[in-house]
């Protein structure tokens, strides 16, 4: 077997298995990255007041501005997305998402890791209808069995956080939260393969 046939053969063994991962591990994946993002943020801010000298409060603004931003214009987007009947900004919603988390680890200032935090929020919160539209249309209105993988996934994401980001950031210092970008475009890029 020659280079090229070893290259092609591995080629089409990669597609075929990409193209087995269901729908729902798909979304799953997706909530798994996104819930991950949104809470990079817990195990950073002692590394917020040691090493840029914010203070317990300035830091406790961040996590408001993020959950506000998640949580509070949920509704609003959740109106919209059934209004447009669109899912199509589902890769964007977690590659920005992920982008925001990734920039917290290197903004320049407190304003601008505000807003980083604001808009990591803003885009988790375009997310969560967008996938909750799209595992209904794949699954059935009444799934709840896709719904309860799509939920293990969020909570997979959540509870890898602690760890990981800490780890991160304990070997890397706060610039090592840019390796956030290679999960937030590869998900963003396998929704985007897969027609999501």
């Amino acid at each position: 077997m020659t280079e090229r046939q070893l290259f092609d053969a591995i080629t089409r063994k990669a597609k075929q298995k990409f193209e087995e991962i269901t729908p729902e591990q798909i979304e799953a994946l997706a909530h798994a990255a996104v819930d991950f993002f949104l809470n990079v943020l817990p195990p950073v801010m002692p590394f917020f007041v040691r090493e840029l000298g914010f203070s317990v409060t300035a830091v406790a603004a961040l996590a408001t501005a993020k959950s506000a931003g998640s949580g509070l214009l949920q509704p609003v987007f959740g109106a919209m997305v059934d209004r447009s009947r669109r899912t199509a900004l589902l890769p964007a919603s977690v590659a920005v998402c992920g982008l925001f988390a990734a920039m917290l680890g290197v903004m320049p200032s407190y304003w601008l890791l505000l807003a980083a935090a604001l808009l990591c929020g803003l885009a988790g919160a375009v997310f969560h209808p967008l996938a909750t539209v799209s595992v209904r249309a794949l699954m059935g209105r009444y799934s709840a069995g896709a719904m309860s993988v799509f939920g293990v996934g969020g909570t997979i994401g959540m509870a890898l956080v602690p760890l990981t980001v800490a780890g991160l950031v304990g070997a890397l210092g706060l610039r090592g939260m840019l390796w956030l970008l290679v999960p937030a475009f590869g998900v963003a890029a396998v929704l985007a393969l897969r027609g999501f």
